[in-house]
């Protein structure tokens, strides 16, 4: 009866039967045949209501007004429904008692609208609801304008306001059928903005993949090595120093010398000076192998001369100490033939 009370329009024949707005329930109890059998149980059990109607015990009063309180209530909801759905009052639904109505008697309770032979049920329904057509035809658009429709809308999702630092949620919105801008925009204004995905590429990682390290992978890895180095600083140290495969370097130059064969200790130290040219080099190592001619100055003291002028300066109060003989040492050395 819930479900027919919920229909706009209840048809009835002669034998229907509607009605029985009630509740029911049952107790069965084996404790009589179970007492003649010889048998005795023993419930055991935590919880005071935990074994409330079991079968193997008659029903205690108290339990069983519980129980009663229950389908009260169960009833009371029923008779709610029928009465909010038919019209009828709360009062006059439960005033049926549960009765079985048949025919015109249901009619006369309010519970059914109309009398009918069944084989005129189904005319009957159709007639209603052709009379009853609610609305208007809808327009059909053309595939232009549907497909115009449809990028306005994804539009203006995606460059509303409220899709700023949601995007990845404006697209998911936009690509939803259905779904308007102002739908889209209540929910983007109840989201959360997206929080910028954290970059799992570490900063020694970016100033190797960096495109200055091309041909420069040692000194990028140098550089990387350093705790406060970033890509920042290190992409202008790298352009600044020349690829690996820009030519032989300084030192297998002058290790390459004829002049270096049989003195290698002295070139290493040559290759090492800052400033160092292969020309100056080619000198010293001649003027140390006797293959160029004698000149005033020893060529210990030359050479020691030479790697004093070509270090590094030393600091003394932050401020780099030069040495006052340097430009003439050099002259000395291009000098020599």
């Amino acid at each position: 009866m819930l479900l027919a009370s919920a229909c706009s329009r209840r048809l009835v024949t002669q034998t229907s039967r509607i009605g029985s707005i009630g509740v029911m329930m049952s107790h069965v109890s084996y404790a009589g045949h179970l007492a003649q059998a010889g048998v005795d149980i023993t419930l055991i059990y935590s919880g005071a209501h935990k074994v409330d109607g079991n079968q193997f015990e008659a029903l205690p009063a108290e339990v069983r007004q519980d129980m009663q309180q229950r389908i009260d209530a169960a009833r009371r909801m029923f008779a709610e429904k029928v009465a909010m759905f038919t019209g009828l009052s709360v009062d006059a639904v439960t005033g049926t008692e549960a009765a079985v109505f048949e025919g015109q008697s249901g009619i006369d309770a309010g519970l059914a609208d109309e009398l009918v032979n069944a084989s005129d049920a189904i005319s009957v329904m159709a007639t209603a609801l052709n009379s009853n057509v609610r609305g208007g035809t809808m327009p059909q658009l053309t595939a232009t304008e549907a497909a115009a429709q449809e990028n306005q809308r994804v539009m203006g999702i995606l460059t509303c306001q409220e899709a700023k630092g949601r995007e990845q949620l404006a697209t998911m919105l936009a690509g939803q059928q259905g779904m308007s801008v102002e739908q889209a925009r209540a929910i983007l204004a109840a989201a959360a903005p997206q929080q910028p995905v954290a970059s799992t590429q570490s900063e020694a990682d970016r100033i190797m993949a960096c495109e200055e390290a091309n041909g420069r992978e040692q000194l990028a890895a140098t550089l990387a090595a350093m705790p406060e180095m970033t890509v920042e600083k290190a992409r202008p140290i790298l352009a600044a120093s020349p690829q690996a495969d820009a030519g032989p370097s300084l030192r297998d130059q002058i290790m390459a010398l004829d002049e270096a064969k049989g003195a290698e200790a002295q070139a290493e130290q040559l290759a090492a000076c800052p400033g160092m040219t292969v020309e100056s080099a080619r000198a010293v190592l001649a003027a140390g192998s006797g293959k160029a001619e004698p000149v005033s100055a020893s060529t210990t003291a030359l050479f020691e001369r030479i790697m004093a002028n070509h270090s590094p300066a030393a600091v003394q109060g932050g401020v780099p100490q030069t040495s006052a003989d340097g430009d003439a040492d050099v002259k000395m050395l291009m000098a020599m033939p």
